[in-house]
């Protein structure tokens, strides 16, 4: 019975080393497996059997029936899983929130480099000074068109590139087609899909009994999928006994085990405010909440819609900046070039245009008014008035007082070298316009104060969201490690495993060899 019993628990021992073994390979073979959790086996004493002794004083002894492998571990720390995709949920939020950053940056970039807005700015006030000193000067006149031109192109090119990237973000308004293609329309299809993908895996996971073979597996993808949703929106995750997860927005019971209970929706905004509103509905199509946005507090979904509403910054804050800067210039420049103003000494006087060699009332605007009537000039649609772009001797550079009351009354037509309103023209450069400053208090700031205080406030702006991304990646970066080291497989932790189950082996092939001896020799006295 003893040498019977030798035999089964070295026969037994060879089997668990044989699993201890295969563990060991497949965690090797798996190293680079995203989200593959370590595994570990656990073995159990087996309970011994009772055996008579005379010799011993105890007389009933218990003889241990060897050990039995009673499970594979996943080696996974919940509260450590929560934590790390509450703190990547913030990492991605901002790590979102820094692509539209870095965008804005480049743009920002330009506007100050050699070419970009500032120097064309520099180079139209410039010009404006040498038409000033010479008004009836042609080839001035040609240049103060190409550089006007130069400002208008500035302006169109940097909106053009806000405007695209916002519609990549969130559509443009109107247009179900640009919506639907958005990464706000698509990462909600994404979100929904790993919502069903995470239910059909719970739902796997609940007719498993056990964590081993492809349960452990499907556990792995389980908690993989957990870390992506937690990346896209903030989640309340519970564990239930069967291995399955639940999954909460706020108190809204979204994922309940294998049973997908609701699906986010995306309907387009009205206004780039609010221009892609976030609902969840229930399984059955009907609305459950048609609005959840306030909900999206961290996240790469929360991102996209505030990268392109009117936030702090954002695509649509500076292209507001650059409307509002292009709207004050090319009004101030209409205003002196067509309109009646008075002058120093009370007189009214009037722009005029040098016309076949005459001066006479300048009737056309240096910018083309928008269409329709009402239309605010914006970044994208100022553009210089072809009349003047065809013939340059519409620049107002003169003004007249044109009341026959007046003293002295009338003009003198033939009176060519009037400078008075490119002067004005010149002033601008220095004049206070309709320019809130960056606190809005509405006091006015000339052309250039307001582009160089737009640049510094987003440069600030882009740095303070820079200085988060670097902070709050270091501690993703943290805690990952402390999951890395957790359930990572490390290959020292391997080899040394290996080892010892190779040295278990030997032993129990040893131990059934002895006694694999000792049962021929009894079978040899028995002869």
């Amino acid at each position: 019975m003893t040498i019977g019993s030798s035999f089964s628990i070295a026969q037994q021992a060879l089997q668990n080393s044989q699993y201890a073994l295969n563990i060991v390979s497949n965690n090797i073979a798996n190293m680079n497996t995203e989200g593959y959790s370590k595994q570990s086996a656990v073995f159990t004493a087996l309970h011994g059997y009772s055996c008579y002794n005379w010799c011993s004083s105890g007389n009933n002894l218990k003889l241990g029936h060897g050990a039995e492998l009673s499970s594979i571990t996943r080696n996974r720390d919940q509260a450590l899983d929560n934590y790390y995709r509450d703190q990547s949920g913030d990492a991605s939020f901002y790590n979102q929130i820094g692509s539209m950053a870095s965008t804005i940056g480049n743009i920002m970039n330009e506007m100050q480099e050699a070419g970009g807005l500032q120097s064309a700015f520099s180079e139209f006030f410039s010009v404006v000074a040498k038409l000033n000193g010479d008004p009836t000067n042609n080839a001035y006149r040609i240049s103060f068109v190409q550089e006007a031109q130069d400002i208008a192109n500035q302006f169109n090119q940097m909106a053009n590139q806000l405007i695209n990237a916002r519609n990549e973000s969130v559509g443009e308004l109107g247009d179900l087609n640009s919506f639907q293609n958005s990464k706000a329309y698509l990462a909600m299809e994404e979100l929904n899909t790993k919502f069903e993908q995470l239910a059909e895996i719970n739902g796997q996971i609940a007719k498993s009994s056990s964590e081993t073979g492809e349960n452990a597996s499907l556990l792995d993808k389980k908690d993989l999928l957990l870390d992506e949703i937690s990346s896209i929106i903030p989640v309340t995750i519970t564990q239930n006994d069967n291995g399955t997860s639940n999954i909460y927005l706020g108190n809204i019971n979204i994922i309940q085990g294998g049973d997908m209970k609701m699906r986010f929706t995306a309907t387009q905004g009205t206004s780039y405010d609010e221009p892609v509103i976030f609902g969840i509905e229930n399984a059955d199509g009907t609305v459950f909440d048609s609005n959840i946005n306030d909900l999206l507090t961290s996240g790469s979904l929360a991102a996209i819609g505030e990268t392109s509403d009117n936030a702090t910054l954002s695509y649509t804050s500076v292209l507001n900046d650059l409307n509002t800067l292009a709207r004050a210039f090319a009004e101030a420049v209409n205003e002196i070039q067509t309109q009646t103003f008075t002058g120093e000494d009370g007189l009214e006087y009037t722009p005029m245009a040098l016309q076949n060699g005459q001066l006479t009332p300048a009737t056309e605007p240096i910018f083309e008014i928008p269409t329709p009537a009402g239309t605010d000039f914006t970044a994208a649609n100022i553009k210089v008035n072809q009349a003047i772009i065809d013939d340059p001797s519409h620049i107002a550079a003169a003004a007249v007082n044109i009341d026959p009351n007046a003293d002295p009354p009338g003009y003198d037509a033939d009176g060519i070298g009037n400078n008075l309103n490119s002067q004005r023209l010149l002033d601008l450069q220095s004049q206070k316009l309709d320019l809130l400053d960056k606190a809005g208090t509405g006091i006015g700031a000339t052309l250039e104060d307001f582009l160089g205080s737009m640049i510094t406030d987003i440069g600030t702006k882009i740095s303070d969201i820079n200085d988060k991304i670097e902070a709050q990646g270091d501690v993703v970066d943290q805690i990952e490690a402390q999951r890395s080291s957790l359930f990572g497989v490390n290959l020292d932790e391997e080899l040394a495993d290996l080892i010892k189950y190779q040295r278990a082996y030997e032993a129990a092939a040893r131990v059934f060899n002895v006694a694999s001896q000792i049962m021929q020799m009894m079978t040899t006295l028995g002869q």
